[in-house]
Order: C-alpha cells, then structure tokens, then sequence
C-alpha cells in the first residue's frame, strides 16, 4: 500500500523563508498605501495623457495600462483597509512630493517624452519597490500582500516589455533633450524618497524648475497618427438649428421635436385644468 510520507511534504502550503522577521504592520500600511496612490496617479496621468499620445499603438497600450493601474489601485485600497488603516492614507500623498513627480509627467511634450518618463523613470521604479516588498516582508503573515505584488507585478512586467517597443522606436534615441527630461523626472522621484519612500531623500531645493504651473488642463484638441486619415470632423462648427442636412442626424430630432411637442400639450393641459 502506498504511503505518504508527512514529513516531506512542504510546510505553509509551499512558502518558504516563513521565519524572516519583516515589516511591522504599520511599515506594510504605510507602503501599500503609497503602492496605492501611485496606481491611482498612473491612471489619471494616462486618462489625461490620452488625448496628446499621436502613435495608435501607444494610445491602445495607454487605455490598457489605465486598465490595469485602476485594478491594481482597487488592489491596494482593499489590502489597506485589511492592514486595520484606512485608505486616507492614500490620500496623505496628494500634496506632497510624489504628487508633484506625477504633475511633471503630464507635461510631457510628446510621445517620446511620455514614453521615457513611463518606461525609465517610473514604472521600473514602481516594479522595484514591489519587489523590495515582497523580498522583505513576512512572506507568511503578510501573505495576502504578497500576492497582491505578485499579481501587479506580472501587469508591470508586461507594461515595461512593451514599453521597450516603444523606447526602441523612438530616433535618434540619444537626443539631449530626451536625457534632460529623464534626469528631471528621476530627480522628483528621488526627492519623494523613491516609489515606497525607503530611498535616500533628495532636499527640494536641488530639483530643477517645475513644468507644471497650475491646474492641468486636457488640451481640447487630439493628436493624430500621421499614418491614417479622417473624414469625421471632431468639433462641431454648427450650432443645432443650422445643422446642414448631410450632417443631420433625423431621428433624433424627430424625437427630439416629438418630446417637445408632448411637453407643450402637457403644460396646456394642467393649464386647462387649473383654469375649470
């Protein structure tokens, strides 16, 4: 007859280096809420980025990524409250350091800008603190956050291989104004204290002008793909009584006449009563 052998089995369902001491549950708290802001900032840099990215292949990597970022940010809002914190602590880091790192990458000029700043500066850095997450935290206690990195990290590492499809298109790859903008986006990192805030912490006063000068705005205008045309216009230059007959859309102003007429004889009708 067969036997199992019990004591060959792998203890703790297969993980392993259970006896390393890790983070103390305030120091996970503390991470995972900036894991979190940093997730919720990435999908409102791609939402507001979406109209100015010209490259179709880029913008649908965009609308994929901001996807994902609102996944993994519902990730972190879910694990922080698990921590017995609460999800302001996402919210603490919405005037301060790194939110000023986010506010520079929305002035990123084009797409190539956008795309150094992406796949350079802050999503490998994100992917790095994830991993200094998961190799120092109590892989057992801490389980639930170590799948969660897990999980995110396997959408990161597919953001970061497509990106390098991007950085590879981008001619001539070396222009100084490029590695300008990469220094100037990895000296607000540094000065957030990197990603999760364990990294020597850059004095504010070192960092270089801001771009940002106020509230951004999404410009009203998109950019195109020089590879495809158009023949819808994007704004309309009529107002609604002079729509030209080609560009009427019939039916629903014809609804759009019929509830108006339905109103009236509903108004003329309480009139009516209130008058007998």
């Amino acid at each position: 007859m067969a036997e199992l052998h019990n004591h060959l089995v792998q203890p703790y369902a297969g993980i392993t280096d259970v006896q390393r001491v890790g983070l103390g549950v305030e120091a996970c708290a503390e991470r995972v809420a900036r894991f979190g802001y940093i997730s919720k900032q990435l999908m409102l840099v791609h939402a507001g980025k979406m109209t100015s990215v010209a490259n179709w292949e880029f913008k649908a990597a965009v609308g994929q990524q901001l996807w994902e970022s609102a996944l993994h940010w519902g990730i972190w809002r879910e694990r922080i409250g698990q921590l017995r914190a609460h999800e302001h602590l996402i919210e603490s880091h919405a005037e301060g350091p790194l939110y000023d790192l986010f506010q520079e990458l929305l002035r990123s000029q084009n797409d190539a800008e956008y795309a150094v700043g992406l796949y350079t500066v802050i999503l490998p850095a994100y992917q790095q603190a994830l991993q200094r997450y998961r190799a120092e935290t109590n892989p057992l206690v801490d389980q639930p956050t170590v799948r969660a990195v897990g999980h995110v990290l396997l959408d990161l590492d597919a953001h970061l291989a497509f990106g390098q499809s991007v950085l590879a298109a981008i001619e001539p790859a070396d222009r100084p104004e490029l590695a300008g903008w990469q220094a100037h986006l990895a000296a607000y990192l540094e000065a957030a204290g990197g990603i999760d805030g364990t990294q020597p912490v850059r004095p504010t006063y070192t960092l270089p002008a801001p771009r940002s000068d106020g509230e951004f705005r999404i410009p009203p205008s998109f950019a195109r793909d020089d590879r495809f045309m158009t023949s819808l216009p994007k704004i309309n230059p009529w107002n609604e009584d002079a729509i030209p007959d080609h560009l009427e859309f019939r039916p629903v102003r014809r609804e759009k006449k019929q509830l108006e007429g339905r109103l009236k004889q509903a108004k003329t009708r309480k009139l009516c009563e209130r008058a007998g």
